[in-house]
């Protein structure tokens, strides 16, 4: 008793150590009569004064300026370290010029800047660093920047400590914290090492977390952690894996600093509650938003620090302040030994105490960052023990203690208040006591650990210290690549628009609530106390990835929970689950550690965050299915067995490797059944028709008209003029005329005499202006207008001249300018969409009239096959809109049948082909890009179509089908890809694709010879095998020589056709060598382009519709009307095709035979089609997705398919369709170019900030 009396005692002591005195830093003396003394310095440009008298009997001091200038003075005070510091003044201005006050340690000013006459009372607050003892603040009048004259009044100047700093108060650094963390901490140099160098930083957090997920998987995969081990084994065999995970954490944490901020506050934290104790260590001017539970380690800490004179910064003090977390992680290791060992064995046990200690997370987090997350973790699992073991009032302690720690813990409150009322409901009798002596234990453990703390505070301090906390960060996501950073919104204010006028912070909310009620309502129906723990797990990652608020590590305690959840219930689900959250949380967070300023490429936020999301999706639904597996009363644990003996296990291996070859063989012959199911059949025909038929209207209508001028004058010589005669003279109003191809000036004089010509304009024709009405002022009386070609070439469809009054006047003319006048009814005074071209058809459209004149090509930067289909819309209806526009809408038609073909063969079923090919009509993308005369359409159309045919490859085998049959759909598919890469080259990605599908295919051909020769080998083969063995390398050679023609040869042959118009150019032929140049501009234009546009988006936004790329907008409409033509899909069919994809990925391992060969292809089809946009540099548009549009519709007919088998219901898809019915409806408007009110569709059709394809 005596010594824990003397123990107590001493830290009584300790708890009352004083603290730092509170006033004004700047002493009453310091303003004395006159100038400069010991306290203030002043320097400025000529006509500058300054004086310490202050003004109106208040002390202060006054800054005048008799002349244009600017001048300052400075004053220097002494300060604590580490502390907060509120600093004021009252100032007033006479004359003209701004007042402010900075830290004369930085170069701009980061206080409110006053320019008030009236006089203003200025406010903000500032942190000192951890080793600062003087500020020097500097008042200045004026800056280089903007001058002043006048003079201004500062009086009132205080420079306070204060403990807290208030909600919306300005709050800066009065210190350049970028210079000490450089000066100070090992790794501040990440702020200023080059670009290469972080790049290899990022590159090898990625090598890292790919090895640990291969790692992982295979382990989990062969069954590394359960396998049935009871061979009796040493338990000192688990101190192998924890010591050496310690040994590498302290190796790591001696070598790294770890995250400069957080360092340095738990640093300066500790040092300063060692130095002033606890009772004082909130109240004595130092800044901290951590709660008092993990003072208490930082305390002791910052005794020892103290003790040894360990500065911040220093290798002793770094690697006392990581020593916690890494014992804490330790001890999760040494508890999920502790569990397995029970259920696995101890082998299986030590292992996955070592999947835990050398998980590059774990390790990365206390050791390299020098968090404390493992502290928490340990709380976190403690606390559930408890509450499984049935100690419920220490399960109360223990998450008291984790609030207390750290506010995250919150978290856990829901799911635990849902599992303690559920025991009341149940068990109201012995829980109801239980419930309230853990309600006094978690009261007690409060108010024990916030005592010394409460001393000489007011009572509610720690309320304060927490709600304070809660609006330290109002930002959608800090730093935590989840939904928010998915759409840019890192750092972004809570208070952002995210969808339909939701602001990030009532989503994020509204999430959390969904969350908590959804873990409740699972827990709940399990049925089992157990699966609490993946429930909580699920928890924390759904508020992860769909709160606001949240921080790059808070996912942090799911790895040790799912990891738990998998010895509960040996679900390897929960591992994987542990395996991608660890992932996810690395990825995260090492790259916020080699970038603080957090200036990460979008692209990469968003893969992350993309798999942050998909993540939580595979952990919801393993967890779901845990819990209902448990309700149905299921079994979730299997039974170990005895370690087989080495005979047994030979006997065993060679019986599971016949097995295996067996099955390898019977999974490589095609079902020929449903191959058949897969052919066109008469309802098919019809289905398809009606639904082409019923497009191609839609489509057709309001694509362009024929009645435009399509004769032209083109003059290609310089200085060469021509007169026409308007019979009378006439008041000019305007010229109104129609330009075509070309680029050149010419000059229009004005005579009434024909002889004498004055006022004469320039018209300068411009690509952006052709096929576009343009109308010139030209407000002069003449008869006479002679035309002189300036700068050739000159190219007019049609010109109109009118007079005053805007009447159209008749021209007479004649040689090669009576072309300009020759259809005058054909001149649209009401010009749009109908009659002229609009965004890319000045390049395409153009280039393809090129090619019909013989002009040498204007468009150079893609193949030219696409821009000969357009060629021959205008061969057949004339160079107009409808002529230039009619064949790609065709191709658009055309594509719904070839999509349906390719539906009907991947599902077998006549109504998910048709509801596919539905989904792909209803997408406004297709509607958009195939009414354009542009080339994206032929592009996707031959890509569906080689699709098409390898996919008919891909179900055939040359060991059951004849090799001749194979070759036929193999063939047809090399003779798309010519046509496609001759198209556009995206058909070159697509190409890719078709190589990992064909090489796939002979790789399953390959596994398939090799089991028919193990079978043969044992004795098990039959003739079957014995074909196999002798078709496999004759059938695969000559497969391989045909793909070198058709997938070579005759692509590149196609590809040369292709030029035939630059061959046959009459004007200015090329030559191969010249074709070749062509080649080598295109290769350089789209690797080096570096333009931007307004309407650019990465490829991470395409997939939710972030930002629509406009086309069009139309300004002869009535007065509040619009009309906008805009590219994007049918956001309900991009999203629903987003979720259904990582729906897909993620339950892949689930799907039977048929449906893992199917989506194998879809998945190889739209990575091809995405992927490699990931990789462009370039400036790309939403339009790039184009190509990857069908895949992510065929993979929602699987979600669908799957649907429909898990509830035998089939009307969901129907619905689903009936509703994008009704959002095509709603935006067919701003995809067609119809005219609608445009507050209307402000108010109907903007769901987002970034869709803006609106003229008010």
């Amino acid at each position: 008793m005596k010594k824990r009396f003397l123990i107590l005692l001493l830290l009584g002591c300790l708890l009352v150590c004083s603290g730092y005195t509170m006033g004004n830093q700047i002493p009453e003396d310091a303003y004395g009569n006159g100038t400069e003394d010991e306290y203030w310095t002043s320097q400025g440009t000529e006509g500058f004064s300054f004086e310490t008298n202050g003004t109106e009997g208040s002390q202060g001091i006054r800054l005048a300026l008799s002349e244009a200038g600017y001048g300052s003075a400075s004053c220097t005070v002494p300060v604590a370290p580490g502390a907060i510091y509120r600093i004021s003044y009252y100032v007033k201005i006479v004359g003209q010029g701004k007042v402010y006050c900075i830290p004369q340690q930085l170069e701009s000013s980061r206080s409110p800047v006053s320019v008030s006459q009236e006089g203003e009372f200025v406010e903000f607050y500032g942190l000192t660093a951890p080793d600062q003892s003087t500020l020097t603040l500097s008042f200045h009048l004026g800056d280089e920047a903007a001058t002043a004259q006048g003079s201004a009044s500062i009086t009132q100047i205080r420079v306070e400590e204060s403990d807290s700093v208030p909600e919306g108060a300005l709050y800066v650094w009065l210190y350049d914290n970028v210079a000490w963390e450089a000066q100070n901490t090992a790794t501040a140099t990440l702020e200023t090492e080059d670009t290469a160098s972080k790049n290899g930083g990022v590159l090898g957090v990625v090598l890292v977390v790919l090895a640990f997920l291969l790692a992982a998987a295979l382990m989990i995969r062969f069954r590394v952690f359960d396998s049935p081990l009871l061979r009796p084994a040493s338990g000192r065999r688990v101190w192998i894996p924890i010591g050496i995970g310690v040994a590498i954490s302290l190796i790591l944490g001696a070598v790294t600093f770890g995250h400069p901020t957080d360092m340095v506050n738990f640093s300066s934290w500790a040092l300063h509650a060692g130095k002033v104790g606890l009772p004082n260590f909130y109240i004595s001017g130092i800044w901290a938003d951590y709660p008092p539970g993990y003072i208490y380690v930082l305390y002791v800490i910052g005794l020892i620090g103290n003790l040894f004179q360990l500065q911040v910064g220093s290798v002793g003090l770094n690697l006392l302040i990581k020593l916690p977390s890494i014992l804490c992680d330790a001890a999760c290791g040494y508890f999920i030994y502790r569990l397995a060992r029970k259920s696995l064995g101890e082998r299986n046990a030590v292992r996955l105490c070592a999947f835990y200690m050398l998980n590059p997370l774990i390790l990365f987090n206390s050791a390299v960052w020098g968090q404390m997350d493992g502290v928490l973790a340990l709380l976190t699992v403690l606390m559930l023990y408890a509450y499984l073991q049935e100690k419920k009032p220490l399960c109360a302690v223990f998450f008291v203690l984790g609030v207390l720690v750290k506010p995250q813990m919150l978290m856990f409150g829901p799911i635990m208040l849902v599992a303690f009322l559920r025991d009341v409901v149940h068990r109201p009798e012995q829980e109801l006591l239980a419930t309230l002596y853990s309600i006094l234990a978690g009261a007690a453990t409060l108010v024990l650990v916030a005592l010394p703390f409460t001393l000489k505070q007011n009572p509610l301090w720690l309320w304060e210290k927490y709600a304070g906390a809660a609006g330290l960060y109002p930002y959608a996501t800090v730093n935590a690549f989840n939904l928010y950073a998915l759409v840019g919104a890192n750092w972004a204010p809570d208070t952002g628009i995210f969808f339909l006028g939701l602001s990030y912070r009532t989503l994020g909310i509204a999430c959390i609530a969904l969350i908590c009620i959804l873990a409740g309502v699972f827990h709940v129906l399990s049925r089992d106390k157990r699966t609490l723990v993946p429930v909580a797990a699920f928890l924390v990652w759904g508020i992860f990835a769909l709160g606001h608020n949240m921080h790059e590590r808070y996912l942090f305690p799911a790895v040790l929970l799912l990891v738990w959840a998998f010895l509960l219930f040996r679900d390897r689900r929960m591992l994987y689950g542990a395996a991608i959250a660890s992932a996810v949380t690395l990825l995260n967070a090492g790259l916020i550690l080699l970038y603080p300023a957090g200036n990460i490429s979008q692209g990469i936020v968003a893969a992350i965050s993309g798999l942050n999301l998909a993540g939580f999706v595979y952990c919801a639904v393993a967890v779901i299915g845990l819990c209902f597996t448990c309700r149905r009363g299921e079994p979730t644990e299997s039974s170990l067995t005895e370690e087989p003996t080495a005979e047994e296990r030979a006997a065993a291996g060679e019986a599971e490797a016949i097995a295996k070859a067996r099955n390898t063989i019977a999974w490589g012959i095609p079902n020929v059944e449903a191959r058949r199911h897969g052919r066109m059949r008469k309802w098919d025909y019809l289905i398809v028709l009606a639904i082409a038929l019923v497009y191609g209207c839609l489509s057709l209508y309001n694509l362009g008209s024929t009645n435009v001028p399509e004769s032209y004058w083109r003059e290609r010589e310089a200085d060469v003029s021509y007169v026409v005669d308007l019979g009378e003279e006439r008041d000019l109003g305007y010229l109104y005329y129609y330009p075509g191809i070309g680029g050149g000036t010419m000059e229009i004089a004005f005579s009434l005499d024909g002889i004498s010509y004055d006022n004469a304009l320039s018209i300068v024709t411009k690509e952006g202006d052709m096929y576009t009405w343009q109308r010139v002022d030209a407000p002069y009386r003449a008869r006479y207008l002679r035309f002189t070609v300036i700068r050739p070439e000159i190219f007019l469809n049609e010109m109109g001249i009118y007079d005053a009054a805007g009447n159209l006047l008749p021209v007479q003319a004649e040689g090669k300018i009576a072309k300009l006048f020759d259809e005058q009814d054909r001149i649209d005074e009401n010009p749009g969409l109908l009659t002229e071209m609009y965004f890319d058809e000045i390049y395409h459209a153009r280039t393809a009239y090129e090619h019909i004149l013989g002009m040498k090509p204007y468009e150079n930067s893609h193949p030219p096959l696409g821009k000969l289909f357009i060629s021959l819309g205008i061969l057949a209806f004339g160079m107009n809109p409808f002529g230039w526009r009619i064949v790609g809408a065709l191709f658009g038609v055309a594509i719904l049948p070839l999509f349906y073909v390719l539906a009907k063969r991947i599902f077998k079923r006549t109504s998910f082909a048709a509801f596919s090919t539905l989904l792909l009509a209803l997408d406004g993308m297709l509607f958009v890009q195939s009414r354009i005369a542009t080339i994206d359409t032929y592009g996707v159309f031959f890509i569906l179509a080689m699709c098409y045919f390898m996919y008919v490859y891909w179900e055939m085998n040359f060991f059951v089908d004849k090799l001749s049959r194979t070759l036929i759909p193999l063939g047809l598919s090399g003779i798309m890809f010519g046509l496609g890469t001759a198209s556009k080259w995206i058909g070159i990605y697509a190409g890719g694709g078709l190589a990992v599908a064909f090489f796939t295919t002979l790789y399953k051909r390959y596994r398939e010879y090799r089991a028919a020769k193990l079978l043969l080998s044992s004795g098990e083969g039959a003739a079957p095998h014995l074909r196999i063995l002798e078709t496999f390398w004759p059938n695969t050679i000559k497969t391989l020589l045909f793909c070198c023609v058709f997938f070579i040869l005759i692509p590149v042959a196609i590809y040369l056709a292709s030029y035939l118009p630059y061959f046959l150019c009459a004007e200015a032929p090329y030559d191969l060598k010249g074709v070749i140049g062509v080649q080598e501009f295109m290769l350089s234009y789209h690797s080096g382009l570096t333009a931007t546009h307004p309407y650019q988006s990465p490829w991470y936004q395409w997939p939710v519709v972030y930002r629509p790329i406009w086309f069009y907008s139309g300004t002869n409409v009535g007065e509040g009307m619009m009309s906008s033509i805009a590219s994007f899909g049918n956001p309900l069919i991009w999203w629903g095709g987003l979720l259904f994809t990582i729906y897909s990925i993620i339950t892949y391992h689930r799907r039977t035979r048929g449906e893992k060969r199917a989506l194998s292809f879809l998945f190889i089809c739209l990575g091809a089609a995405f992927l490699p946009w990931t990789l462009i540099t370039r400036a790309t548009f939403i339009y790039h997705y184009f190509a990857s549009v069908p895949f992510i519709i065929l993979l929602t007919g699987f979600g669908f398919r799957w649907l429909e088998k898990r509830f035998s219901q089939g009307w969901f898809k129907w619905v689903y369709l009936c509703i994008c019915l009704g959002v095509f409806c709603l935006f067919y408007p701003v995809w067609s170019g119809m005219e609608i009110g445009a507050q209307w569709a402000m108010d109907h059709l903007q769901w987002f900030p970034s869709w803006w394809f609106f003229r008010l």
